[in-house]
């Protein structure tokens, strides 16, 4: 008795070691969210060389760091660097990245009264660990009122006291580097439902282009701008930082007013830069507008159910040209046929089944071709202007007279054409031309091939 109740005891033990052992430490909680376990204090000490690497003293990593919440998502959320913010009023202040020039001269200034404060600090959006006390949201450099948690504040120069070791004889400053912005996101692409609306279409996508094509302009004009303004600042503050003005030399003067002059002068460019966003934006507004209510109405025209039935769109068309033989086995003739076609596809996807049969005849020889086959359209820039591929399939039939004796021959079809054509805004007409057409006849002696160039004028119906 005593043995199975060991037993037992054992079997317990050994299920409860077991799912302690496979407990998740904080459940319900993502595993990134952890706090202070091998991996968050592995991330912990990255960030800290992170930190470092980019210059920050020792004695203020450490200081804000110690307020972080400690997991691998909060920690990877948190930036490399950080920042100070000089204070010279309640309303005219300025914020950068940290350099240790930059505080040795904040330093230099809150000491003779120049300014009010400096702040270094650690812009890091408001991040919560599993079971932590959520922090109030951490302002970010461009704002002024900073989370005084997030922040270490100078303000009196009484309790300043001398400058750090790592402060000293650090002379130099990194100018900051110009970084071209991202190019913003296009407006897309309209198309018209139908060829009347082909040309508003058109339009509508040249003005997106082009106020895609502004936006890009002034998001450059405004990150060169800043990136003037914040270089000029930077070698402002060293020249009256670190130096009275008649210690400034003449070169360094002269650099300063260029500074002031290139910050100036981009003002008026970039003002017109938001002009022409600011009205492509309402362009385009109008044009979206104007397909819309275009598209809308060949929606009620084409493809739509009435009492007789389906409407649909297509176009019947003449045909005349010539075909050119590439060997004895065709003549060269002249053709002239009739074209049909007809949507079967969407009203964004241009794609049409086409019917063409065609004559070719010259002296004592006469082809008959019979093809059906699939075309599909590409709009081009030009509006009303379309490019075209199609590929045929079906019957061709060659007949030759020698006086009272006949020869016919009989042969399967394929051909690859491709062309251009052209159709009218304001009224339903259209031309165009199978530029490349290559008939290719098949039968059990021989197959032979030969090009034909097809020019066409119709009307459209249905649209």
């Amino acid at each position: 008795m005593l043995r199975g109740c060991s037993l037992a005891l054992v079997f317990v033990a050994t299920i409860c070691s077991s799912a302690v052992a496979v407990a998740r430490p904080c459940a319900p909680c993502a595993d990134s969210m952890c706090v202070g376990d091998a991996e968050a204090n592995q991330a912990f000490q990255d960030k800290r060389a992170s930190l470092l690497a980019s210059g920050a003293p020792v004695r203020l990593v450490d200081q804000l760091m110690s307020k972080v919440e400690r997991c691998v998502y909060c920690l990877s959320q948190a930036p490399d660097a950080l920042h100070i913010q000089i204070v010279i009023s309640d309303s005219k202040w300025f914020s950068f990245s940290y350099s240790r020039f930059d505080e040795r001269l904040a330093r230099k200034e809150l000491k003779t009264g120049k300014i009010k404060s400096f702040r270094i600090f650690w812009a890091r959006d408001r991040c919560t660990c599993c079971q932590s006390k959520e922090r109030p949201e951490t302002a970010t450099e461009q704002t002024y009122d900073l989370d005084e948690d997030e922040t270490l504040t100078y303000d009196n120069p009484q309790t300043l006291g001398p400058d750090p070791e790592d402060l000293k004889d650090n002379q130099t400053i990194r100018e900051p580097k110009f970084e071209t912005p991202n190019d913003p996101p296009h407006p897309g692409i309209a198309h018209g439902a139908c060829s009347e609306c082909v040309a508003l279409s058109d339009q509508r996508n040249q003005i997106a282009d082009d106020l895609w094509e502004a936006q890009r302009k002034y998001n450059r004009l405004s990150a060169e701008r800043d990136w003037v303004e914040r270089l000029a600042s930077l070698r402002w503050a060293r020249a009256h930082r670190d130096l009275s003005d008649d210690d400034i030399p003449p070169d360094m003067k002269q650099q300063l007013a260029d500074d002031q002059l290139r910050v100036q002068d981009p003002m008026h460019v970039l003002d017109r830069a938001k002009a022409d966003v600011d009205r492509l934006t309402k362009e385009l507004a109008k044009a979206d507008a104007a397909l819309l209510a275009c598209n809308q109405n060949c929606g009620k025209v084409r493809l739509t159910k009435t009492a007789t039935g389906f409407r649909p769109q297509g176009s019947v068309s003449g045909q005349l040209g010539g075909t050119f033989a590439f060997n004895d086995h065709m003549d060269h003739q002249l053709a002239f046929g009739f074209l049909a076609m007809m949507r079967v596809l969407p009203r964004n996807l241009p794609g049409f089944v086409v019917f063409a049969p065609s004559v070719g005849v010259l002296n004592n020889s006469v082809t008959v071709y019979i093809p059906f086959g699939f075309q599909y359209d590409f709009k081009l820039p030009v509006p009303g202007l379309i490019a075209y591929a199609r590929f045929e399939l079906g019957y061709a039939g060659q007949f030759i007279t020698f006086g009272p004796a006949s020869i016919s021959k009989h042969s399967a079809l394929i051909a690859p054409e491709g062309g251009l054509r052209y159709e009218f805004a304001k009224i339903p007409l259209l031309v165009g031309a199978d530029l490349v057409s290559i008939p290719i006849l098949l039968n059990p002696d021989y197959v032979t091939a030969s090009y034909r160039v097809m020019f066409y004028a119709g009307f459209i119906f249905g649209r």
